[in-house]
């Protein structure tokens, strides 16, 4: 299979807290894995792909914490009752955030 991503994604079982742009109720999980442009991870409930959600994720071993509003690109049904995976794309992250991403990758892959 060939690798299409732009960017390094590593495996990442962080926290992260979301919520669905019109909804105020969040909601909070693990993450599976992240790269600069986006991340993958659980949630409760079935969500549109297509729509936006707001993310919070603390990377681990730092305390760097940072929100984005991500694009949901995909979403999955997991054989676990009531949990689907999803990946978003982020689509309003600041460059700077991006950097501290890609440097925090990079540590974990050397």
């Amino acid at each position: 299979m060939i690798e299409r991503r732009k960017f390094k994604r590593i495996p990442s079982s962080t926290e992260i807290t979301y919520k669905q742009l019109e909804k105020t109720k969040s909601a909070k999980f693990l993450t599976k894995n992240i790269s600069k442009t986006g991340a993958r991870f659980y949630v409760h409930e079935s969500l549109a792909v297509g729509s936006f959600i707001w993310v919070k994720i603390k990377l681990l071993k730092t305390f760097f914490a940072f929100e984005a509003i991500g694009i949901i690109r995909w979403l999955e049904k997991s054989n676990a009752e009531n949990r689907y995976e999803i990946g978003i794309e982020f689509v309003d992250i600041s460059q700077e955030t991006q950097q501290q991403i890609a440097h925090y990758i990079r540590q974990e892959t050397s």
